[in-house]
């Protein structure tokens, strides 16, 4: 069995028992101008949105900066001047266990599940 799994925006590695953002190989990132007609409060929360999902889908500070830069470019092109930051306060643990389940590995409907446990 494969020790990565990527599901949707998020790679977990379940020998490390460590998880980090995803995107497919060829994705550029894109996000509004912050001088769009769009209001105020949608464009001056991109930024913070941003952060905040990649400081909850990033299981460290590592994780995180590895991760980062072509989004963080992506909001410097859209003229956001704002530097995304890991927030090691942030609350990136799961409160419920993670449970893969690998189709590939069923046999008569019983499915190995593997856990990943809050407490990483």
């Amino acid at each position: 069995m494969a020790s990565t799994v990527n599901f949707l925006d998020v790679t977990f590695n379940l020998s490390e028992k460590s998880f980090k953002p995803y995107r497919k190989p060829n994705d550029t990132p894109l996000y509004i101008n912050c001088l769009s007609n769009h209001p105020p409060s949608i464009t001056n929360d991109i930024p913070k949105a941003v952060e905040k999902r990649f400081n909850s889908i990033s299981s460290s500070a590592e994780k995180f900066n590895d991760a980062i830069r072509p989004y963080q470019q992506a909001l410097h092109d859209s003229g956001y001047k704002e530097n995304l930051t890991y927030d090691h306060s942030s609350n990136n643990v799961p409160k419920k266990p993670i449970v893969v389940k690998d189709p590939a590995t069923s046999h008569g409907g019983i499915h190995p599940t593997i856990t990943l446990s809050p407490q990483i």
